[in-house]
């Protein structure tokens, strides 16, 4: 089996490795993950910033639907 990112074969543990959370296969070799990690967290970061920035922390600034 080889990586989806850059077609490197994959050891026997990256074979079959699966996501924590989906439970998915991965298909991606450890540099590929890894590298990807640090990119996931850092968009994880901006959004989470993001939302924090822009979240109404009293019902003044909150429409109502009547």
């Amino acid at each position: 089996m080889k990586c989806k990112v850059c077609d490197q074969l994959l050891n026997e543990y990256e074979a079959v490795k699966k996501d924590p959370v989906t439970k998915q296969y991965l298909d991606t070799c450890t540099y590929c993950l890894n590298m990807s990690r640090s990119k996931t967290i850092s968009k994880m970061e901006e959004e989470e910033s993001f939302r924090e920035e822009n979240s109404y922390t009293n019902d003044e600034n909150c429409d109502t639907i009547s």
